[in-house]
């Protein structure tokens, strides 16, 4: 293989790789805008509250108390409607650098062409993705340590009046602070899930399930059949689906034991994710609802579409998928 059939061969991983990283942007906007949904529900509650208070019957002016909470919840939404509309941008950046992408691999004369146009192509991808790691860790975390600011100037005015309650805001803020890390280490997380490349991805799907395990209250089997051979994005990608089938059972099928199972064969790789729960019709899930349960879906079933994968389900004694992915 020549150095411009292995540039073409890479840049068709990448243009994989971004209509994938579409998927999760589109996935994460969704999610903000339930969370700007939720804030607005919010704001509306204490701005009634405050209208029909009377501050003459309190010692200590828990009107303040308020007020701050009505703050923090407009600086989040602030933020918060700053970040999607940086999440789409991306979106459009990301479109044009597909459709460069794109020309590039549909070019019938690139092998005679100079193959330094391919890897320009690629740098530019890799610099983006850059930019994007750094604009999600500083935005996300960078919300509650804001409203943390707030909390403490409210604390510190509470402690000559009431000293108890200002122990327990303490107390609050110190849960914050460790959501905040949580957060922080879950972004981290999402942006690259485990290093395939480092640990081989029969040890990087059990290190993801055993996260999975100690994350929720459901009980949690899991194994492999299989060599390592698998490719960064395939593999990386199947974690993905995992975890978002995980992440519905535990969520919406009201089950107690979820089984996952993987098989890489020589040429395709197949999961098999099942649940005890209710089960519900997965061919019907084509439309987002207004509570956001039928997101998770759509981007699973395009994700598989775009490595070329299968899915089959049923619902008979639980919920089961079952998915196979060529190995290219």
């Amino acid at each position: 293989m020549n150095n411009t059939n292995k540039a073409l061969e890479y840049i068709e991983n990448e243009y994989k790789n971004w209509q994938l990283e579409e998927l999760d942007i589109k996935k994460h906007i969704q999610l903000n805008s339930s969370k700007i949904m939720t804030i607005n529900n919010e704001i509306s509650n204490i701005e009634a509250k405050l209208e029909k208070s009377d501050q003459s019957f309190h010692s200590v002016n828990y009107n303040d108390e308020d007020r701050i909470k009505l703050e923090e919840l407009n600086s989040t939404r602030e933020k918060i409607e700053s970040e999607n509309k940086s999440l789409n941008n991306e979106l459009e950046i990301i479109a044009r650098k597909n459709k460069s992408l794109l020309e590039i691999l549909n070019d019938d004369d690139m092998d005679n062409k100079d193959k330094t146009k391919a890897n320009k192509a690629l740098l530019k991808n890799l610099e983006a993705e850059r930019e994007r790691i750094s604009r999600d860790i500083h935005d996300s975390v960078v919300q509650s340590l804001t409203a943390l600011i707030y909390r403490n100037e409210f604390i510190v005015q509470l402690i000559e009046q009431d000293l108890n309650r200002a122990k327990l805001e303490l107390k609050d803020n110190e849960v914050v602070l460790k959501d905040c890390i949580n957060e922080l280490r879950e972004i981290i997380y999402d942006l690259k899930p485990i290093s395939i490349e480092d640990l081989g991805f029969k040890e990087a799907f059990n290190v993801c399930c055993a996260k999975l395990n100690h994350q929720s209250n459901k009980q949690i089997s899991y194994s492999f059949i299989g060599d390592d051979e698998v490719e960064s994005i395939i593999g990386i990608s199947i974690i993905r689906i995992i975890t978002e089938l995980t992440s519905n059972s535990i969520k919406y099928s009201k089950c107690s034991k979820i089984n996952i199972k993987v098989k890489n064969t020589d040429k395709e790789i197949i999961i098999k994710h099942s649940d005890d729960g209710i089960g519900f019709d997965y061919d019907n899930q084509k439309q987002i609802h207004k509570d956001n349960t039928g997101f998770g879906l759509v981007m699973l079933r395009e994700r598989v579409e775009l490595l070329d994968g299968v899915i089959s389900y049923s619902n008979t004694n639980g919920s089961t998928y079952t998915i196979s992915i060529p190995k290219k």
